[in-house]
This record gives C-alpha cells, structure tokens and sequence, in this order.
C-alpha cells in the first residue's frame, strides 16, 4: 500500500454498510465517506490541484471534515488543519506560509477571516452546509456543487514519498514550523498498530484529539484501516472530565488516546469509578509528565484496560515507542522501544552513541521522520544529522529530548535541552510567547516559564519588565497567539538578571520569583522536567 487514501477504498469494498463515523446523531458507512470524499477529490482535480499542493482544513469535527481530509488526500495533495481557536490572524499567516490556494471551511470560519486579503489563497469550499455570499477575489463553491460532482472512484498518482499532511508547531523564531509528513511513514505506524493493539470491525474508537494535534492521525487512520468506528468526540465534551467520562461509557468506547494532561484530568474529576467502562481495553497516552498517584488511580478505576505509556514527536510521525503494562507501577515508568519502522538513538554533543543507561540527546531515524519544514530549509537542516538536500535512511532528527537507553532497549525520557514544553497536549516553545510579548510597545524584557503550585495544573506565565496592565498583555497575546499559548500570569520585576554574556539568566529569574511559583516541576530547566511527546 502506497496511499493513505487507499485505507478508505478498501474499507468501503470489503465492509461498504459499516459505520465509518458516528457524531452525534449522525452515522456514516464507508461506502458513503468513501464517496463523499470522491466528491470532493474531483471538486479539488477540476481546480487543478497537484501532487504535493497543500489544501486548508478549517473546521469542527464532523463527517464532512473526514470526507474533506480523505477527497484531499485522492487528488494528491497533502491537507493542512488549521487551529480553530487560533486568532484569525495567525491563521491567516499559516494560509500564506504553506502557499494555500484552496480552503475547505465551514461558512462559520469563513466569516471570521478576511480570506479576501490572501494573494495565494483562490478558491474556498464550504464544508457541510450552504453559503451563498460572496468573497472578492475568490471562487466559493458550496456544499450543494460537492453533492451534485460524481463519486465515482479516483486512481491515485501518488506514492510513499508524497506529502500526506502538514502540520503546525510553535517555533522557537516567533514564526510557527510546517512539520511536513509522507503517506509512507503513517502507514507504517498504522500497519504496526493495527497489529499490535489488535484493532478490527468491533472496536469503537474515541478521537478526542482536535485535528491539528498529531495524534488524531493516529485515531483517523488505524481506525480506518481496521475498519472500526471512529467517534470524534466534541470539543464541549473533552473539556468537561465528567462528561467525557459519561461518553466513553455511554458510547461503549474500546479505544482511547490522549495527552497524559487530559487522562489527568479525567482521573481526578471524571468520577471513573461510577461510570461501565467495562468496555474499553486500550488505553494510550504520552505528550506530559503523568503523576504516579494518578496513574495507579486510572489503572485502577479501568480494570479492564491495557495502558501504554508513548513518546514521540511530530516531526517523527505521532509515536516512536511503547510502554505496555497492566498492574499498576509502584514508581515512575519508561516509554518503551522503538516501534515499527523507527529507531531511537542516544547520542553524546558530538553526535556519537552513548553507552546503555548514559543520558544523551535522542534522534529519530527510519521512514517515519519528516520531509522537513515548509518553507523553512535552514530550520530543517539543522534538525537533521546531515543537510536536508542529502539525506539518507540512517539520517536522524534531532528530537532535542534527554534521556537513556537501558540494557533492554527501553527508552527513559529525562527533559528538554531547549525552550520547549508541553501545556496541555500542545508543543510549545517558551520563545515564541516572549518573541510576541517582545513586539509589546511597553515591555522591556520578558522571560516565559511553564510550571504550576504543588497543587494545581501547571501552567504559562512570565515574568516581564514593563508598565502594561495584566489586562494589556493578555489581549496582547490573545491577539496574535493560539488561546494556549496566552501566559495566566504575569509577575514584574524591575529589570530581570543578567548572565555574564548579557543573556536573561533564567535559573536567578526562577529563583526571584520563588514565592510565587512553589513548584518549577515543568519548567525546562529545572530537574523535574518530564517531556514524553
């Protein structure tokens, strides 16, 4: 198999009256994503899109958003999903940065951004419902002309090596990354999780993950190539543990993979224990430091699940390894070995193995790592061993992670060597929330942290020279970053401490501040720091 596409065509030929997707109250069989999504293959062909064009993705989940996603990977070009939450103008710079020409957004979405102003962007596809207005400068096609196009099925001209998807990180310049991915590397994870999770027809599986977040590739496609159910669930009820609780139960879900944070959460104030579910016996998560207490607390509320401990990275296809355990651990666990095609390296600063259970960098390495970053060619050079242009199978990506290998191959995160940290699930890099609180007319200095009080969520704030009000700053950020990237608190100093070379010293800042934040826990530079995705 060549085309992730392909996944759906042989889904709706061997089980075409299976439910594809349940949202809702709507159900919707293979056979008939299968043909919407050719619909509006043929929609995208006739507006002469290629090999490799990047097509925008831009709203709630729903069964028009996967017919989209997979009409987009039938005519070749690869789809990028833009952030609903994000400020129109950030969304605005992710269409102009990968060259979009063509948008498929609900009429909703449409009205918030001023698509007219975009030199790249030509066409816009209403997703779902109608809309008959008009944007100048644009072609608008609505979903009526979707409906009316045939569905007959499309031969695919693409193959391994060709985009699949792009996308967006924070990026440590204030300028977000295009993590660009080939259809190659997902199916080769997909063929490993089918197998190893055991995944078929009977499965139902929960996509929690918005669809800029990696890890609903993962629930979109094993679930497809298995041939399950995939049930998104709302964003109303993800951010309520009781009622995502009350989902999982209510919708017998056999399949869950989330972000520690949320499984956190779901332990704490979801009320497991009252709700049946008897029925869900995988659980996944990764991407966050996952408290011990809590830990034991969810394996023993589910009984009847296997739970995996992940690490990976965007850039290197969702996941990388794989920590499988049934009984509750008594003290912090590893993240596993290397899964499918992929292969975990432990290096020194000068780009040499380490021996077993010396702490290194970690690189990636095999099929699953990215083409690069889009439109960046400085950016990936440097994330690889050896330049973009001349890069070979047993070229590396370097993750920036800490950790170990031990004598059996399992990999033990430690931390970041860099700037950036998980907040909720999301990658996020300290300096791009200082490079924009930077543009501020009125704040000097600023540097960013992520760490919380003992006992609460970590969380994003500051510390920053300047005159502004909360208030100011906060619409300030709201403005130009993603809602989780906005600092919850701002603390002033006169002036912030300096290194020698005239840096911001970060380690003095933290200690300045000691009275505010107990507890530094996930901060980058302090030891306690655990990124496992």
């Amino acid at each position: 198999m060549k085309h992730l596409a392909e996944l759906l065509t042989n889904a709706a030929q061997y089980s075409p009256n299976a439910e594809a997707v349940v949202y809702d109250d709507t159900s919707v069989t293979y056979w008939e994503l299968d043909e919407r999504s050719n619909q509006v293959a043929r929609i995208l062909q006739d507006l002469g899109v290629r090999r490799g064009d990047r097509v925008g993705l831009l709203m709630e989940k729903s069964p028009e958003n996967l017919a989209a996603l997979f009409g987009i990977l039938k005519a070749g070009a690869g789809y990028v999903p833009l952030p609903l939450a994000d400020p129109p103008a950030r969304i605005c710079q992710l269409i102009a940065d990968c060259g979009m020409q063509i948008l498929c957004a609900t009429s909703l979405q449409i009205q918030k951004l001023d698509l007219a102003s975009h030199a790249t962007l030509e066409h816009v596809i209403v997703l779902g419902d109608q809309y008959d207005a008009q944007v100048d400068g644009l072609h608008v096609y609505s979903w009526s002309a979707v409906e009316k196009t045939s569905s007959e099925c499309l031969s695919f001209s693409v193959g391994r090596e060709d985009l699949a998807y792009v996308i967006y990180t924070s990026g440590s310049t204030g300028k977000p990354k295009g993590v660009m991915i080939n259809h190659g590397g997902v199916l080769d994870m997909v063929a490993w999780a089918t197998e190893y999770f055991e995944l078929g027809p009977q499965d139902r599986i929960a996509n929690v993950a918005p669809l800029q977040f990696d890890v609903s590739v993962f629930d979109i496609f094993s679930s497809v190539a298995a041939r399950a159910t995939l049930l998104p669930v709302p964003a109303i009820v993800c951010a309520f543990p009781y009622r995502l609780a009350e989902f999982l139960a209510a919708q017998s879900i056999t399949f869950l993979f989330s972000v520690s944070s949320l499984m956190v959460n779901l332990v704490l104030k979801g009320s497991l224990g009252r709700h049946d579910l008897s029925a869900l016996r995988e659980i996944l998560f990764g991407g966050e430091f996952f408290p011990l207490s809590s830990l034991q607390a969810l394996v023993r509320d589910v009984p009847s699940a296997r739970f995996h401990n992940l690490y990976g990275v965007t850039e290197a296809t969702v996941l990388s390894t794989c920590h499988t355990f049934t009984a509750a651990p008594s003290q912090p666990i590893h993240v596993g070995p290397a899964v499918a095609t992929t292969r975990i390296h432990v290096v020194d600063d000068g780009g040499r193995p380490v021996p077993a259970d010396r702490e290194g960098e970690i690189w990636i390495s095999g099929p699953a790592i990215m083409q690069g970053y889009c439109g960046m060619a400085d950016e990936t050079e440097r994330a690889f061993s050896s330049t973009a242009a001349d890069r070979t199978a047993d070229v590396a990506y370097r993750t920036g992670d800490r950790g170990r290998l031990d004598s059996q191959g399992n990999l033990h995160v430690i931390g970041r060597r860099d700037q950036m940290v998980k907040h909720r699930g999301y990658r996020i890099e300290l300096s791009e929330i200082e490079s924009v609180l930077g543009e501020h007319s009125d704040v000097a200095e600023v540097a960013a942290f992520c760490g919380g009080d003992d006992d609460s969520e970590p969380g994003l704030w500051v510390a920053v020279a300047t005159t502004a009000s909360d208030q100011e700053l906060a619409t300030h950020c709201a403005e130009k970053l993603p809602v989780y990237m906005v600092p919850g608190k701002f603390h002033r100093l006169d002036a912030l401490p300096h290194t020698a070379t005239g840096k911001v010293d970060r380690n003095q800042t933290m200690q300045l501040l000691r009275p505010f934040q107990r507890t530094l826990g996930n901060d980058p530079l302090s030891p306690g720091a655990m990124i496992q995705k």
